[in-house]
């Protein structure tokens, strides 16, 4: 890629494969969480993954948008509109899968079935320290290296 002058492509591809490794990991420890816990009704499944890859992909995804040196490794040019647009969409997003998972929660609350406590932990633990690394003042490098 380098020698067909796409290096900034090549470094883009590279961060979005990195943090698709981090994911991986966290989500990996929720599937070993559900296992131990045999969380497995199929509508959980379903909204635990899609959850969890909603609110751990939200910041980083919009990161570029908050950032001038995260903007800076985006290869192509991000024009104000769109961001707006795209940000608000996925926040939109964010918010009713969000609403979905609460509910969710608290109706097996309400029926008295199990929550699955360290799987909630997690969620707990990971999706805000993300929010919070993506949305600092860190410099790039010292969000990529704690995330």
């Amino acid at each position: 890629m380098i020698l067909l002058h796409l290096g900034d492509w090549l470094e883009f591809l590279t961060i979005l494969w990195g943090y698709f490794h981090i994911y991986r990991q966290h989500y990996g420890f929720m599937m070993m969480y559900k296992k131990k816990n045999r969380d497995f009704a199929p509508e959980d499944m379903r909204l635990d993954r899609i959850f969890f890859t909603a609110a751990f992909y939200y910041p980083f995804l919009t990161f570029p948008l908050h950032s001038q040196a995260a903007a800076g490794l985006v290869p192509f040019p991000i024009p104000p509109v769109l961001a707006r647009i795209y940000e608000n969409v996925l926040l939109f997003g964010l918010i009713l899968i969000t609403l979905l998972y609460l509910a969710r929660q608290w109706t097996k609350w309400r029926k008295r079935l199990p929550l699955n406590w360290p799987k909630q932990i997690l969620f707990a633990a990971a999706i805000p320290i993300n929010f919070l690394l993506f949305r600092s003042a860190l410099p790039i490098l010292g969000v990529s290296c704690l995330s």
